[in-house]
């Protein structure tokens, strides 16, 4: 199941397939029918946008076209913002140009971390509604460590970790899996060396300041999903006084420890999970065995997986426990949405078919037909396990496992395992400063009721942190994130704020679909 420190990759499904269909972390896009939302006056909302660039940096971009109708640049960047003077990096970035009259950039980020904005981009651009095209250009940039800016490769056969069983059942599965972490992590301590200094949310956010001043805007125009909330609300409390408008949707608490976070998020997995087997049981729709009680199916099943593996017919593959259980994670990311698919593959995992949970997971990890796998997964580990702060110990993670167990029986262990890297990781940047950004212009915070890998009680706690007029925007639904994801109020509030800087002034509860 996915993983938490600081959360899970989200992903772009649906109408929206990211060309890597990668991201850990990239938001589900579920709908796209508003093409025309959020329209009305804009005058309010162009101030401070196209202008002069702060000090972070003169370099201005240089953008050619680079198919699709997109253009693409690169920004040298000191590889240590405290040593400005020395080596440095290429963050390489991507625009759609906007289509009318101008306000300035609207940079987005999926989330992650390890997530490929530039695909991104090209990904989600056409199911953005039209105004924001019109009026923006969309403008993505893959962080460092991740996708063409100087990518964590920790040059590691990823197959060998994913056969592992992320729920041991036994002493010996764990010890399996402790020493295929450390295996791991050694060898992306040997491939990287002191680079792992430098690939941290803080860094990101230095990189981000660069970013808006080399696009020659005077403040920052941001929508950032899932962990891209934790890189916007970062911003915020760094540079309240160049932000213009930012939208966090799928928030992070900042204030949880790596335990709270994951426990959470284990949690919440699980009452999606329990949504989905409740759905099944009484949904004729459902491909999955209800006669037998589609929770005591799904148990069986999942044991007999456990012992065995699931095999995929036309070759010599079998998916591991973590295989199938990343390929229902993916599927629970989107919510009811996903219910059908999953229902299916599940069906077809009975029958010993487990050709439909492997695009599931394959999707997850990057997993390319020949075998090969993306660089996700050593990304995610260098940003989240240096951003810290994480669990200390063996025993820690043990007592972490054994919570996780109690409180989510089904999903939590496998969900809170997939960090355990971290606890060898050697490198962790000092604690940033509280989240905290009183002094900003409004600040959009979107939280999903149901969402399964950022809880609603995270948005509710960063709106609290950000403070000042920081404003709350309750989405429907059990999927990951609410922009785009079929609701009109969500959509329209968001829209809107973005053309105009025009935030509610109280908590916006958006009705159910």
């Amino acid at each position: 199941m996915p993983s938490s420190s600081p959360l899970r990759r989200s992903r772009v499904t649906a109408v929206v397939a990211l060309a890597a269909v990668a991201v850990a972390g990239a938001v589900v896009v579920g709908g796209v029918g508003v093409a025309g939302t959020g329209t009305g006056s804009v005058a309010a909302g162009t101030a401070g946008v196209a202008g002069a660039a702060s000090a972070a940096g003169g370099t201005r971009l240089t953008w050619s076209p680079c198919g699709g109708g997109f253009e693409c640049a690169t920004l040298p960047v000191p590889r240590d913002h405290d040593v400005p003077d020395g080596p440095r990096l290429d963050l390489a970035l991507i625009r759609a140009p906007a289509r009318g009259d101008r306000i300035g950039s609207l940079v987005v980020n999926p989330g992650g971390p390890g997530a490929s904005a530039v695909d991104f981009v090209r990904g989600v651009t056409a199911a953005l509604p039209g105004s924001l095209r019109d009026r923006f250009d969309v403008v993505g940039f893959d962080a460092r460590g991740t996708g063409r800016s100087a990518p964590v490769d920790c040059r590691y056969d990823m197959a060998r970790y994913y056969a592992l069983d992320a729920s041991p059942d036994d002493a010996a599965e764990r010890a399996a899996l402790v020493a295929g972490a450390q295996e791991l992590v050694a060898a992306c301590v040997a491939a990287n060396g002191d680079r792992l200094d430098h690939v941290g949310t803080d860094d990101t956010v230095r990189d981000l300041d660069r970013v808006r001043a080399a696009l020659g805007d005077e403040r920052l125009t941001y929508l950032g999903f899932s962990y891209g909330t934790v890189i916007g609300a970062r911003y915020a409390t760094a540079h309240p006084d160049r932000v213009r408008a930012l939208v966090l949707d799928g928030a992070v608490d900042p204030s949880l420890s790596a335990r709270e976070q994951q426990l959470q998020q284990a949690v919440a997995f699980e009452r999606v999970l329990d949504r989905f087997l409740a759905w099944c049981a009484g949904n004729a729709d459902c491909a999955f065995d209800r006669a037998g009680g589609t929770a005591t199916a799904f148990d069986r099943l999942l044991g007999r997986i456990d012992a065995d593996g699931l095999a995929v017919p036309g070759g010599r593959r079998r998916l591991s426990p973590n295989e199938v259980d990343l390929g229902i994670a993916t599927a629970l990311y989107e919510g009811a949405a996903g219910f059908p698919r999953l229902g299916e593959a599940l069906a077809a995992a009975d029958r010993a078919d487990g050709s439909p949970l492997a695009r599931l997971s394959d999707a997850y990890t990057q997993r390319s037909p020949g075998g090969g796998y993306g660089l996700i997964q050593e990304a995610f580990l260098a940003i989240s396990c240096a951003d810290g702060p994480a669990i200390g110990s063996l025993a820690d993670q043990a007592a972490l496992e054994a919570a996780a167990r109690a409180q989510a029986p089904r999903v939590g262990v496998a969900v809170v395992n997939n960090s355990l890297p971290c606890v060898f990781w050697p490198v962790a940047e000092a604690p940033p400063a509280p989240v905290t950004a009183p002094d900003a212009p409004p600040i959009v915070v979107v939280g999903t009721r149901g969402d399964p890998a950022t809880p609603f009680a995270w948005a509710e706690a960063l709106v609290d942190r950000l403070g000042g007029d920081a404003v709350l925007v309750s989405a429907p639904g059990s999927q990951h994130t609410g922009f785009l994801q079929g609701s009109r109020c969500v959509d329209d509030t968001v829209v809107r704020y973005l053309l105009t800087r025009r935030a509610p002034t109280a908590t916006r509860v958006c009705p159910r679909r």
